[in-house]
């Protein structure tokens, strides 16, 4: 449980708790600063972006584990997430999209970057606490 919270938990949840105890400080706040704001454009993929290179480290030093085809199908696994992971980073810097003033209830088309990062740090996320728990045996 320790490792879950300190590997996967901290690195997704913190930066919006820091964000979201500055929102309750009373100090002036820029208009419109909103939590959102924090991830709408894809910024979830960075903590993807450290469980796929901390699930090819432990990949590496435990080879000796797992055999030959399945260490090189999980190492390419998380290579190419590792490098979608990236993309989306790289996406969400060079082409950041404006709040929209009111959210619909399906605003999929505006939250495009941070239902793809959403889902690259569930699914890195998820696959590297089971190699984790696989190579640790």
């Amino acid at each position: 449980m320790g490792w879950f919270l300190i590997s996967i938990v901290i690195p997704i949840f913190t930066p919006l708790a820091l964000v979201g105890m500055y929102l309750l400080a009373p100090v002036e706040q820029a208009h419109g600063l909103k939590l959102i704001s924090q991830v709408k454009d894809g910024q979830l993929s960075w903590p993807a972006c450290g469980f796929c290179a901390s699930a090819l480290y432990e990949l590496a030093e435990s080879r000796v584990l797992l055999d030959d085809q399945f260490s090189n199908w999980v190492q390419g696994g998380f290579t190419v997430m590792l490098l979608i992971s990236a993309f989306i980073a790289l996406l969400s810097v060079v082409f950041p999209t404006p709040l929209p003033l009111t959210v619909r209830p399906l605003a999929r088309r505006q939250f495009k970057m941070l239902l793809g990062s959403a889902a690259v740090v569930g699914i890195s996320a998820i696959f590297y606490t089971w190699l984790h728990f696989l190579v640790s045996q």
